[in-house]
């Protein structure tokens, strides 16, 4: 367990080039720091059967070429100021077994734009986060495949998710009372299937799926509710 430490200044932990760690059963709340890990090269990171709740600052940040993997762990009530909670440029982040990430705030909750990244989530639940851009967000050729996974009343300036010349599959998943947008995204392909789309509300310029210049593949999925705009606003490929 480690809690109640604080710095303005300095990493809580920090980790050298070719560092890997792994996390289980551990507990990191009430730490306040501009990071509470920092690895300064490539690095791999796991946690399992982990909380990591209201903590201040970013929680993992890392370089690029990292890993980090994420199993059965709660993510909670965490504030990262002006900084995603989670800045992973070009990094491999997974998640296999059920994570919850619910009720965090700040500038976004994973973020990996910057450099080309991966990002495989299954099984995660994305609920009542508060974000000023994306809660997840990814650009520069990435790819994120989205599988079981639930994002229900998330609340993001630029869309849950959010992503700019990348590819995106989504199946088998939910986006519940999320404002802007459930989607967004600039260039690159996206392919959606057997997805719930409910009550999902967009501000006044925006729909619950946004895409500009790109690719979109729509398959059995379900919209519900009023949008000012319609669910689908393209100016790309639409199928």
């Amino acid at each position: 367990t480690i809690r109640y430490n604080s710095s303005p200044h300095a990493p809580l932990h920090q980790f050298e080039f070719r560092s890997c760690f792994g996390f289980w059963n551990c507990t990191f709340e009430f730490n306040k720091n501009p990071e509470i890990m920092l690895c300064d090269g490539t690095c791999e990171f796991n946690f399992t059967n982990t909380t990591i709740s209201n903590n201040m600052g970013s929680f993992l940040t890392t370089s690029v070429r990292s890993v980090v993997s994420f199993n059965e762990s709660l993510i909670t009530h965490n504030f990262s100021g002006d900084r995603p909670l989670f800045y992973l440029p070009g990094c491999d982040f997974s998640i296999f077994h059920p994570c919850l990430f619910i009720e965090n705030y700040g500038h976004s909750i994973i973020d990996t734009t910057g450099v080309r990244s991966k990002i495989n989530i299954k099984n995660g639940v994305f609920k009542r986060n508060k974000v000023l851009t994306y809660v997840i967000g990814l650009n520069d050729n990435s790819k994120i495949e989205i599988n079981d996974s639930k994002f229900n009343d998330n609340m993001a300036q630029q869309g849950t998710i959010y992503s700019k010349k990348s590819t995106l599959i989504i199946s088998n998943s939910s986006f519940w009372k999320n404002r802007d947008s459930a989607v967004r995204f600039f260039k690159g392909k996206a392919y959606l299937s057997n997805i719930n789309f409910y009550n999902n509300f967009g501000n006044d310029n925006s729909s619950t799926i946004n895409l500009h210049s790109a690719y979109l593949s729509v398959t059995n999925c379900r919209f519900k509710g009023i949008s000012a705009n319609g669910h689908i606003y393209a100016t790309g490929n639409y199928k």
